[in-house]
């Protein structure tokens, strides 16, 4: 008895330290930074394997493949602006159904896409978010090119820039006796404004 009691005070110690707020460290921030630009980086490396005109259709949508993988990485609510080539932004769509219309896209429309970034760097520092208890929130900036060639052998571009939140939640767990911290780094909503 005693024991499944130490393990409860330990689960609840372990919960209300998670959901404290702090004012984060330098090498804190530094920590996230890193982790927020990886996790949108791959995020591209991501939509250019599904927008791989070489890769099946199936194999990008099946359960636990290239889309599934993908959206571990996100909020469950988050959602991403998508431009026209006049430069229109189209209201925003959830994450599956912005990476379900781009393997359509490889697959019925262009011969061959290339999606490449530059310039992937925080443009906010991560503070506490308002809106989300717990969740420390930032925001990266990336500068994403969109090349294609179509059916009829047109070539078509797009350049975008892109500005993604991104939330860290810290938690602390026990182990060897000791409180070891670690962070929960997620991506949300995804604005997008053409680049002339």
């Amino acid at each position: 008895m005693r024991k499944i009691l130490f393990t409860i005070m330990l689960f609840i110690t372990a919960t209300e330290l998670s959901a404290q707020i702090v004012q984060l460290t330098a090498c804190q921030q530094r920590d996230l930074e890193k982790k927020a630009i990886e996790k949108v980086e791959t995020f591209q490396k991501n939509c250019q394997i599904v927008a791989d005109t070489h890769r099946t259709y199936s194999e990008k949508t099946c359960k636990d493949g290239i889309i599934d993988v993908a959206l571990e990485d996100f909020m469950e609510d988050a959602r991403i602006e998508i431009t026209n080539f006049d430069g229109s932004v189209q209201k925003p769509k959830a994450i599956r159904r912005y990476l379900l219309n781009l393997a359509l896209l490889s697959r019925n429309r262009y011969r061959e896409i290339s999606i490449t970034w530059v310039n992937c760097a925080m443009s906010t520092n991560f503070v506490p978010d308002p809106n989300r208890k717990e969740w420390y929130v930032g925001e990266v900036k990336i500068i994403q090119r969109f090349s294609a060639i179509t059916k009829e052998f047109r070539k078509v571009e797009d350049s975008v820039e892109r500005i993604t939140k991104v939330y860290a939640k810290r938690h602390e767990i026990l182990a060897n006796n000791k409180w070891v911290t670690y962070w929960d780094v997620m991506l949300g909503d995804i604005a997008a404004k053409t680049i002339e």
